[in-house]
């Protein structure tokens, strides 16, 4: 048979381009895969053997999958007003709890959060990065894509929040979710590196490196610095001002680990994460409590100590900007010290005096016990991890009637007993 007219040239110019493009494809998944800086994760466990969750927290990952996880629906807004649906499966609700029936509770009642966040999954993905089990990171990848991305804004939402109809929202897409994204899918390139992940570090390090180059965005607000805050030195003749509301970064969401492994994908990363390093090293004072600052003031480029304006410092921002400096290898001894005192004494509180550490009540908040003990794991502080593992393991559900029976939980304030989410995953990773 004989082409005649456009044909006889589109047909051989179609198949030149799809030549070319199996050749720019062998081309691609042939190149080199290029190192990461680090090439380790302080608190990571050398052997993939130590990971072995029911030897090391027998129940919880069950207690995740059983009472935890769910499969659900997402709503996004298409081009043009339609509505698009997509399904995700496996992700983990942020709490659940126990009804009591001393309280009135229906024994059949399911008390489960109507809100999923991402941070919970993000910590799953770390979970499955850092047991190194392929198929299921893979599938993790997906469900987290599928339920958190963003279309029109490129970025990971924080939250899926439930409404009426029965579908959920996605809810602040930003940069922290994202970064958070992108740290667990640099952690399993570390371990297992491959073409389809080098592909998609690719894109999420172009995502955010505008934003970082610029900014990046406030991520709260804080009132600006008190001049009757004993830090601040003031002459007497000084009218007091009223304090403003400033745009801020909460430091404890800047992942220098990340920032520094995203350098193997694009050099200019080296840069912003030393400038980020800096701005909390540098403002670490002998004068005070060993804490690290919990805020940057975006219009005067300086730490701010505290993000309101009373002088306590919260304990969850003190130990995860930690964590996070510890995975870069700059430790803080005397803030060790102080977080095992305070352990040793009876738990940690929620926040510390900025001058003085003096606390009040001690909280038995699981989240915290468990971060300070992956913190002890970061700067092989073995007293300090024993000291946090002790306390962690008294929240162990042992009781083998329970629902929650394998679980770390806590008593809300009316009495019911409740898992979150947070504590599971912060326990599997202090423990593995």
């Amino acid at each position: 048979m004989k082409l005649s007219g456009k044909y006889r040239y589109i047909l051989p110019l179609l198949a030149l381009l799809i030549a070319g493009a199996i050749l720019l494809y062998f081309i691609l998944s042939n190149r080199e895969l290029p190192q990461l800086p680090l090439d380790y994760l302080p608190g990571l466990a050398n052997d993939r053997s130590e990971y072995d969750s029911d030897i090391l927290a027998p129940g919880v990952l069950r207690q995740i999958e059983d009472q935890l996880m769910i499969d659900l629906e997402t709503k996004s807004n298409a081009i043009g007003g339609e509505v698009t649906v997509t399904s995700a499966e496996d992700l983990v609700s942020a709490w659940r709890k126990l009804p009591n029936i001393d309280l009135g509770d229906n024994i059949d009642e399911i008390m489960m959060a109507e809100q999923v966040l991402a941070r919970d999954q993000l910590y799953l993905g770390q979970i499955l990065a850092e047991t190194g089990n392929k198929r299921q990171i893979n599938s993790w990848r997906d469900n987290f894509a599928k339920a958190f991305y963003d279309d029109s804004s490129g970025l990971y939402a924080s939250s899926l929040d439930l409404d009426q109809d029965g579908l959920y929202r996605k809810t602040n897409p930003n940069w922290m979710t994202t970064l958070g994204y992108t740290r667990v899918l640099l952690l399993t390139y570390m371990l297992n590196p491959s073409h389809d992940l080098l592909n998609k570090l690719e894109e999420l390090s172009a995502t955010l490196f505008p934003l970082f180059q610029s900014g990046p965005p406030a991520s709260l607000t804080g009132l600006g610095p008190n001049l009757n805050h004993p830090l601040f030195s003031k002459a007497v003749e000084d009218e007091l001002t009223e304090q403003v509301a400033v745009p801020l970064i909460s430091l404890e969401s800047i992942d220098f680990w990340a920032l520094y492994q995203l350098a193997g994908i694009d050099s200019n990363w080296e840069n912003i994460a030393q400038q980020w390093i800096d701005h909390v090293i540098e403002y670490m004072s002998d004068e005070v409590m060993p804490f690290p600052p919990e805020g940057w003031n975006l219009s005067q480029g300086t730490a701010m100590p505290l993000i309101s304006s009373d002088y306590q410092a919260e304990t969850w921002r003190i130990v995860k900007t930690s964590l996070n400096l510890a995975e870069v290898g700059i430790n803080n001894p005397e803030l060790e010290g102080f977080l095992l005192e305070e352990l040793e004494s009876g738990g940690l509180a929620s926040s510390y005096h900025l001058i003085s550490g003096n606390s009040g009540a001690s909280s038995s908040n699981l989240a915290l016990t468990a971060w300070t003990a992956r913190l002890a794991r970061a700067v092989d502080n073995k007293t300090l991890y024993s000291a946090a593992i002790g306390q962690m393991r008294r929240s162990y559900v042992s009781n083998q009637s329970s629902s929650f029976f394998g679980a770390f939980a806590q008593t809300d304030e009316e009495g019911r007993l409740q898992i979150n989410a947070l504590d599971q995953m912060l326990v599997l990773l202090a423990l593995q």
